[in-house]
């Protein structure tokens, strides 16, 4: 009787505010552990509308944290469409916090709610303002990884810190198996210490997501304990599976169709690379990201694109790196363009190198007796009669 008429409340509170602080599906029962808060908020969530709603009709739920730490001793099933919302800067990793030891802290995959078997339906989690943190970070052999964000579904993730996890988030998502995370938004997340990846994408339904401002320091600082959870995409010409450096990054990103970084950052620890954009079929674009000059080499496969940043990529990508027009550099990894202030012809507008055969400087002339232009190879004409390529 007094569960029921507690629930009873807490539904009329969450038809009124919409929100509700996570304090309020606390019991003091619980002790130390907010686990069951959070599970209890969902629970409530969901039954606004009425007692065991369909699946296809939850509604979402909105928890919000006061600026303190909440410790929670097993993963918070994600079941609903479910928005946290913090106090402070979560980029700084200095807001609201969620602490765990040596577990994920949030897990929005199909089939986690054991709670409520009824409501085990793919949730959607939104983060704002808040940090996670695994306040035992030394790794225990034979453990098991653990994951700050750990999903299948979309998420959401606004000003966030996510610090000492064995990967700070995790979207493996396979079409045909009833998951799906595309179109998920990163945007001001800071993820730190990570001992394998900082950010793993993997899967034919992990695309079509957009990372903005995304800092990743300090991963892969205990990257080969971890070597059995890299799995090589399928199709890939990466040697992921090969060579050390390439089995572990800041941002590993293998989805099947790729994802937009914008504005990243990244430090990897050991050698490792800083980014890897790997898949056969990847057509991610990484825009204005850089790595640290300490950072492993960069790898990316055919169909990705880098544009702007400072930092050479190996792989068949294609990068473009310039201020503006004239001097854009276009890479495919050997083989570069340098289109117009060509330091090796500076009379010149184009040039083609390749690391081996060298520099070959092409020169756009015009014959001003017959008004025929032509490229000059190498600016070997500076009168006509050389050996020359007419135009058609």
């Amino acid at each position: 009787m007094r569960a029921a008429l507690l629930l009873a409340a807490l539904l009329v509170l969450l038809r009124l505010a919409g929100a509700a602080p996570l304090e309020t599906f606390y019991q003091t029962a619980d002790g130390a552990d907010y686990a069951p808060a959070f599970e209890r908020a969902q629970l409530a969530c969901a039954q606004r509308g009425g007692a065991r709603p369909p699946l296809a009709g939850l509604p979402g739920c909105r928890i919000e944290l006061d600026a303190r730490a909440y410790f929670v001793s097993r993963p918070i099933a994600v079941c609903i469409p479910l928005q946290v919302v913090g106090q402070g800067i979560g980029y700084t990793l200095n807001s609201s916090r969620v602490e765990t030891a040596r577990t994920t802290a949030f897990q929005a995959l199909r089939g986690v709610c054991p709670w409520n078997t009824a409501m085990g339906a793919q949730g959607i989690l939104s983060l704002e303002h808040v940090t996670l943190l695994n306040v035992v970070s030394a790794h225990v052999e034979g453990s098991a990884p653990f994951f700050g964000v750990d999903a299948d579904a979309p998420i959401m993730l606004t000003d966030v810190g996510i610090r000492d996890f064995v990967r700070g988030i995790n979207l493996d998502c396979d079409k045909g198996v009833g998951t799906n995370c595309n179109a998920s938004i990163l945007a001001a997340v800071y993820v730190q210490g990570s001992e394998s990846d900082g950010v793993y994408t993997r899967g034919g339904d992990s695309n079509a997501g957009t990372f903005t401002a995304l800092n990743v320091a300090g991963a892969c600082r205990f990257e080969a304990r971890w070597r059995y959870l890299k799995t090589c995409p399928a199709g890939s010409i990466a040697p992921t599976c090969t060579q050390d450096r390439l089995r572990c990054a800041g941002i590993f990103e293998a989805s099947f169709l790729g994802n937009t970084i914008v504005g990243g950052h990244l430090a990897s620890e050991n050698g490792a690379a800083g980014i890897v954009l790997s898949g056969a079929s990847n057509h991610s674009a990484l825009i204005g990201t850089y790595a640290e000059t300490d950072t492993g080499a960069q790898y990316g496969d055919a169909k990705t694109t880098v544009v702007g940043g400072h930092n050479g990529f190996s792989g068949p990508l294609g990068q473009l790196h310039g201020m503006a027009s004239t001097g854009l550099v276009v890479s495919n990894g050997d083989t570069k363009l340098l289109l117009g202030g060509a330091t090796n012809n500076p009379n010149g507008t184009m040039t083609i190198s390749h690391p081996v055969m060298g520099p070959w400087p092409f020169t756009w002339k015009v014959n001003p007796t017959t008004g025929t232009w032509y490229v000059d190879r190498g600016n070997l004409a500076p009168v006509l009669g050389a050996i020359q390529w007419v135009a058609p």
